[in-house]
């Protein structure tokens, strides 16, 4: 380093030397064809009535009784993917959803997840 130039820190030089690659990041070559961006678009049924789809992915983890109990006292229907290392730590959760069949619809959601 000369004398005219003013010393950098360390931490300067490589916050600035982190912000190079990330500049690139935008950048696009000419030719290249447009990004696709995802849209999701909701169409109208034609009914007065609105309807949710309601699921839970039942993973490695405990039973929440407050939103089964809501969704049995409410008459809601909701589809849950369950593991079977849930099935495992939970079988009064597991039998209380079985005792329900008009609510609950259960799924395969893999061994572990």
């Amino acid at each position: 380093m000369c004398n005219l130039c003013t010393p950098i820190s360390r931490r300067a030089f490589c916050g600035g030397a982190l912000t190079l690659p990330l500049t690139r990041l935008g950048h696009r070559p000419a030719g290249a064809p447009p990004l696709l961006e995802p849209a999701l678009r909701l169409t109208g049924t034609g009914s007065a009535t609105r309807t949710v789809a309601i699921t839970l992915d039942c993973c490695p983890g405990h039973f929440d009784q407050r939103i089964v109990s809501v969704l049995i006292s409410h008459n809601i229907p909701a589809t849950l993917f369950l593991t079977a290392i849930w099935m495992r730590q939970n079988p009064a959760a597991l039998a209380l959803l079985k005792a329900h069949p008009d609510i609950f619809s259960l799924q395969n959601h893999g061994a572990q997840h």
